[in-house]
């Protein structure tokens, strides 16, 4: 998990410096995307590598796929609630914050699960 920690925390900041600066380029600056929305989408991406070591990694290789289901289940019902509310109330960096924070859930369950194996 430590690999895949170090290897999201380089994606996420990569991401977050040359998203910006390569949509102008890919889109012609017909398509901006703020550093504030880049920023978020790196923490997603970093969370998102852990979650995927902890969750399809380990916790399989440890007989728990029960708990990466239900880890699952957990982040599609805090996720589409809160990325319906957040795009709604703050546009696209409230979805991209409903999307975080689900993704934040996945993680916590699966890490409490770890937690107990090792």
């Amino acid at each position: 998990m430590f690999y895949s920690a170090t290897l999201g925390v380089v994606a996420g900041l990569g991401f977050t410096v040359a998203a910006p600066t390569m949509a102008d380029v890919i889109f012609a600056s017909t398509v901006t995307i703020p550093l504030e929305y880049a920023a978020l989408s790196g923490v997603l991406i970093f969370v998102v590598s852990v979650s995927r070591a902890s969750g399809s990694i380990a916790l399989v290789a440890f007989g728990r796929i029960h708990t990466v289901f239900v880890s699952a289940v957990a982040g599609v019902s805090v996720g589409v609630p809160s990325i319906l509310l957040g795009a709604r109330l703050l546009g696209p960096p409230g979805a991209l914050i409903g999307e975080v924070l689900a993704e934040v859930v996945v993680l916590t369950i699966q890490l409490r699960q770890m937690r107990k194996i090792i």
